[in-house]
């Protein structure tokens, strides 16, 4: 989930009052947040905020909110002003980014503290709810530098020529593009767009360039603590997010304005010659009735203490009788849908901790997952014969599961879109990687050193039932696999005898018929030629066992001889 910070002073100067730690944390979880403080960093307090609630990314919202909880606050009443503005959307942009809503904020008066914190929603916005800029992206103007009415349109790269915030000359895109790769903090958003032939823009009625989303904004209209009036500009692939990423910033920030006013903006599209006013802070009615509540929470209270209830929460209710009730939704609560989130957010004003606890009138027999079963008596006999267990990461490089392996043309790995790292491309298919890692890392050990690992692999191929699989289970195209990996190392000799052995004993332990399974010849490239052998189970191979080549060992820097073990263990399952 994600987390924000505040100054520790600023949040009580905000609150209206002073909290000791333990007061604090029993006040933001009951509300259904954490804080946490960190001995590193005394002066902050971080909470870590649901991320079905985006308006809550600010430290003004999420103060307001704790305020009406307590009851020191009413709930903000904005006022909205016609547009004066406009924004013209030309028909290219439904090539790459079609929608653009907007608002602007007069006469507010900032500070630094509230400057930063401006800016920091926005990114907690970016990177959470608009899912790193892909969906929606967030630009901010001094309005008094740049003249209306605005354009959105977009343009082929070569074409669009400005002056970038936090550059000393003007250049187009493909020339700001080839400088951004070198910003930590801006390369990752290139490839949103940069595949395209046509990059968005928005300029001003003097062509000067306010944005190109979902990148950079221009230096010309940059804010500061000292900027009056605001133009906010949301550009998104998704309409309905970009109107509800809108109300939360307007929702934070209109409160610079001693008002609360907020100026509408009118937004035409060329193509479609549709003219949309936004924000849109129509507010939605959900009717629900008094019965539900109380059979949902396990409490009994009546409609006029439901309303009561939810007015703490910042939702206007109105009692149509002894068991309805009408609520009105803020406009920037996106999160409130059905009557589920109503019964949620009466739950949290009438404090969870106060319900009682109920024993379920439903009867059902539980019992354990028969995998797992399976795999807590591999992993006991294992460690009896004297291996000890380690768990390793899910996420490995392709080269770690293919090349370095010998097995470059290995294609059952699912890879990951848009890792940051190479040690983060593809799910494991495999544990050996991992199981070597901590071998190297344990380097200092005394030898033999004996390893084992039993968990899930991750492989392409839909699940079928001889492979241990419950009928009608999703075909995906990928399933997970419960696998058993050993390893054993000595300074002596390959001592192949004793992962044989090992298998065997395994195969005892879990009462499969010797004429069940058996060893037969294999042509693996991570195992030595001839010393290696496939694990044959019913005419099915489900793993292999032999000396690991010389070659794998060098690229995971180990100079020992090393025995290697591997197996799937889920097909045992239909006979255990």
């Amino acid at each position: 989930m994600p987390k924000i910070s505040s100054d520790k002073k600023l949040f009580f100067k905000l609150l209206g009052k002073e909290l000791n730690e333990e007061e604090l944390e029993e006040l933001v979880f009951r509300f259904g947040i954490e804080a946490e403080e960190r001995d590193e960093e005394p002066d902050l307090l971080y909470f870590e905020i649901a991320a079905n609630r985006p308006d809550l990314l600010c430290i003004e919202n999420l103060v307001h909110a704790l305020r009406v909880y307590q009851g020191l606050e009413k709930q903000r009443v904005y006022n909205f002003t016609p547009a004066k503005e406009t924004i013209y959307v030309k028909a290219a942009t439904q090539q790459i980014r079609p929608f653009v809503v907007g608002a602007i904020l007069r006469d507010v008066t900032l500070t630094e503290d509230s400057f930063k914190s401006f800016l920091s929603f926005q990114d907690k916005i970016h990177q959470n709810y608009a899912r790193k800029r892909t969906l929606v992206s967030i630009g901010t103007h001094d309005l008094d530098k740049i003249e209306g009415p605005f354009f959105y349109d977009a343009q082929p790269p070569q074409d669009i020529v400005f002056q970038a915030l936090k550059q000393t000359e003007s250049m187009n895109c493909i020339d700001l593009f080839s400088k951004l790769r070198e910003d930590q903090y801006l390369k990752g958003y290139l490839k949103i767009i940069e595949n395209s032939p046509v990059y968005p823009v928005i300029y001003d009625n003097k062509k000067r360039v306010c944005s190109l989303p979902p990148i950079i904004n221009g230096e010309h209209s940059k804010m500061s603590a000292e900027t009056k009036n605001i133009l906010i500009e949301v550009t998104a692939i998704d309409e309905q997010r970009a109107l509800h990423t809108l109300n939360c910033l307007i929702s934070g920030f209109a409160i610079y304005n001693q008002k609360l006013n907020i100026e509408k903006v009118n937004i035409v599209y060329e193509l479609s010659k549709k003219q949309v006013i936004t924000p849109v802070v129509d507010e939605r009615t959900l009717t629900t009735n008094i019965q539900y509540i109380n059979k949902v929470l396990g409490i009994n209270i009546t409609t006029q203490q439901a309303c009561e209830l939810l007015s703490i929460m910042g939702i206007k209710a109105v009692a149509k009788d002894e068991t309805v009730l009408d609520c009105l939704v803020p406009f920037y609560r996106s999160d409130i849908l059905q009557q589920c989130d109503i019964a949620e957010e009466i739950g949290i004003a009438y404090d969870y901790n106060k319900i009682d606890f109920r024993v379920p009138e439903t009867a059902t027999t539980g019992s354990e997952y028969r995998l797992n079963k399976l795999s807590d008596m591999v992993r006991e006999e294992v460690a009896l014969c004297g291996f000890v267990e380690c768990l390793n990461f899910v996420l490995m490089s392709i080269d770690e599961q293919t090349k370095m392996l010998n097995r470059p043309n290995v294609q059952n790995y699912v890879s990951l879109n848009n890792s940051k790292t190479p040690q983060f491309q593809s799910v494991r298919s495999t544990l050996i990687p991992g199981i070597l890692h901590t071998l190297q890392a344990n380097s200092d050990s005394k030898l033999p050193i004996k390893l084992f690992e039993v968990s899930d692999v991750c492989v392409k191929g839909l699940k079928s039932e001889k492979d241990g699989f419950q009928k009608g289970e999703g075909q995906v195209g990928a399933h997970n696999q419960r696998n058993l990996v050993a390893i054993h190392s000595s300074s002596k000799k390959t001592e192949l005898e004793i992962l044989h052995g090992l298998l065997d004993q395994l195969m005892i332990k879990l009462r499969v018929k010797k004429t069940d399974y058996h060893l037969k010849q294999s042509n693996d490239p991570l195992f030595f030629h001839q010393l290696q052998a496939q694990i044959v189970y019913k005419d099915q191979t489900i793993g292999g066992l032999g000396v690991v080549h010389p070659e794998v060992l060098e690229r995971f820097d180990w100079k020992y001889p090393v025995t290697l073990l591997e197996m799937n263990i889920q097909v045992i399952l239909n006979d255990f």
